[in-house]
């Protein structure tokens, strides 16, 4: 079951959300309604954690959301069909999920023939229709078979017999006994989806009840009546009689009148007296849609210039009103006076669901599959990386061979300090990787994705991190060792020791690799991807460029400390060919920038944990 007590949220000087309380029941699909603007998805993201309320809390099972025990197998959800990397198939979207969460890879494909994609699940799903990525989004939702299922407008771009299939499976699903809150804006598939509604406006409850209930409330039933043909006055004679009885009498395109206020056989009989023929005497109740638009005109933000209410009689006063009842069950005209907003029982819910899926406690073992899993899936990850390798070896050896062709005397200068200028470039691609690892995936959406499959923060962020890091380190400190090993063969300078290999190979591995950890911890600090990366490239190449053109004496000092500690001298001081006599040498520039990162990685995790997704 959910349940929000006193949920408010405020972003600045606007409420989305304001004091608002309800509960969800398992055995029944909930449908979630509002116009536009009115809080829903703040309200869906708040249940899951993604926002933190301003006040109040909301609850799934007893707990709430990030606190939940194994989240992912007891909540599913698809609150965003794009959410997703245009570059990862079906089925790798998925994988990476299930791996997150601890949820055996068989399910995978199980949930992929659910949703009827099983053909395409080795394709990107950037060339997916709208349609398919609504069905990949339910697929996600239904990874980890949970009882509880939160869907933001799961019909959308579907065609129709992809919303009957979606229509009989949030049925199936509740008559499980599991717990469906489904946001729409298609009135017509609530109507015949939905057994309870909850209704917000302006991010206040205007209405929970069941929907025979919430039509009857918010009605506004009406008799058609249509004339035999004959002379106007006929018309005009029983709209004067049905008026002075106290009937309310509107005209309609086709010449029919609306009547309200009165039971049919008091019209009958008026009409009789009235010695007026009748074609037609029908009553009619109001439909889902209707009683929707009367209940929320009073919220409704934004009109458009055809008001599809327009025509309808003007509503009694108190429309709009959280329990106003225009309209009793006994007939025409009975007003009650307004009572304040009542949750109604929930009687006959079948118990609640248990999946059959074995449950294992996902750790950060699983973090770190799912993170590979996402980096080795994208193609233009892979081909990033590949540009990094042709870099560093490529400009490696062209600058050994040029050296070589110049017959310039080495002298004292190590061997493998050549491999500077390739790692410097290549290390363009390591922030890049860096920032895009997390960045991306707040572009995407996927952000929300991912932490409704693994609600622990710090988990994502440190798996993250190991992944890329590794990565980063292992590529570096290999291509660096085979750059340093062809550089020696080729030429003829100073024969570097052990100390010098190791700190030139595995030392310029660390540093790079670390770099890329700093990328990445501004990545989730920023969170936008080309902010991020211009910042990084600025933090590399400024403090450099800043330095060679302070010409002023006054600035020395300063002067010499951007070159000292820009990067690019850092890097260089650990091949022993520093650009100024003082500053790090050694394994310094090592020790500094693992400094900054953790600094960095700590302002990460702090904005990843306190702010909203």
């Amino acid at each position: 079951m959910i349940e929000a007590v006193g949920l408010t949220k405020r972003y600045g000087a606007k409420t989305a959300v304001h004091n608002l309380s309800f509960q969800v029941r398992p055995g029944a699909v909930t449908g979630f309604l509002g116009p536009n603007g009115s809080g829903k998805s703040t309200t869906m993201r708040m249940m899951l954690g993604l926002d933190r309320p301003t006040s109040g809390h909301v609850t799934i099972g007893g707990h709430a959301f990030r606190s939940l025990p194994n989240a992912p197998r007891q909540v599913g959800a698809l609150l965003d069909a794009k959410a997703v990397h245009g570059g990862r198939s079906a089925r790798n979207h998925l994988l990476c999920l299930a791996q997150l969460a601890g949820i055996p890879v068989a399910r995978v494909d199980e949930v992929l023939g659910v949703v009827g994609l099983q053909d395409v699940a080795k394709k990107r799903s950037k060339g997916f229709s709208l349609g398919m990525g609504q069905r990949l989004g339910i697929a996600a939702a239904l990874l980890g078979d949970p009882q509880v299922l939160l869907f933001d407008e799961p019909v959308n771009g579907l065609d129709p017999e992809g919303i009957l299939w979606v229509r009989n499976l949030m049925k199936q699903l509740a008559s499980e006994g599991r717990t469906v809150f489904v946001s729409s804006h298609l009135m017509s598939e609530m109507a015949v989806t939905a057994d309870h509604l909850i209704v917000i406006g302006r991010g206040q409850l205007l209405s929970d009840m069941s929907i025979k209930e919430f039509i009857s409330a918010n009605s506004a039933d009406f008799a058609r009546v249509r004339v035999a043909a004959g002379p106007p006055e006929e018309r005009e004679k029983l709209t004067a009689s049905l008026t002075e009885a106290g009937g309310g009498v509107m005209t309609e395109p086709d010449g029919a009148l609306r009547v309200t206020g009165l039971p049919l056989p008091r019209i009958s009989d008026l009409a009789h007296a009235s010695d007026v023929r009748l074609w037609e005497l029908s009553p009619h109740q109001a439909s889902l849609e209707e009683a929707y638009m009367r209940m929320t005109q009073s919220a409704v933000d934004y009109r458009s210039t055809a008001d599809a209410k327009e025509g309808l009689q003007p509503p009694p006063p108190g429309y709009g009103q959280p329990g106003h009842m225009p309209f009793g069950p006994e007939g025409y005209g009975q007003h009650p006076a307004p009572q304040p907003p009542q949750q109604q029982g929930w009687n006959g819910a079948p118990g609640p669901y248990a999946s059959p899926i074995p449950v294992r406690t996902p750790g950060l073992g699983d973090a770190i599959a799912s993170e590979w899993t996402k980096i080795r899936s994208v193609r233009s990850t892979m081909w990033t990386l590949g540009v990094m390798i042709v870099l560093l070896i490529g400009v490696g050896l062209l600058t050994a061979f040029a050296v070589s062709v110049s017959d310039a005397p080495m002298d004292e200068t190590p061997v493998l300090s050549l491999g500077f200028f390739g790692v410097l470039l290549g290390s363009i691609c390591v922030i890049t990787l860096g920032v895009l690892t997390i960045a991306s995936e707040y572009g995407t959406g996927m952000i929300r994705t991912t932490l409704t499959a693994c609600p622990s923060r710090a988990r994502i962020l440190f798996a993250k991190s190991i992944v890329f890091f590794l990565l980063a380190f292992t590529i570096t400190t290999v291509t660096t060792g085979v750059v340093g090993v062809l550089q020696t063969a080729m030429l003829d300078g100073a024969t570097p020791d052990t100390g010098f290999w190791v700190r030139s190979t595995v030392g310029i591995g660390l540093y790079v690799a670390t770099l890329g950890l700093l990328s990445l911890a501004l990545g989730a600090i920023i969170r936008h991807s080309a902010g991020a990366i211009t910042i990084m490239i600025a933090l590399v190449l400024l403090p450099l460029v800043l330095a060679m053109f302070m010409f002023s004496p006054t600035l020395a000092r300063v002067q010499q400390a951007l070159f000292e500690y820009s990067i690019p001298n850092q890097l260089g001081a650990m091949y022993d060919v520093s650009v100024t006599a003082s500053g790090p040498t050694g394994w310094e520039p090592l020790f500094i920038i693992l400094g900054v990162t953790a600094v960095a990685m700590g302002g990460a995790l702090l904005s990843l944990d306190r702010r909203d997704v």
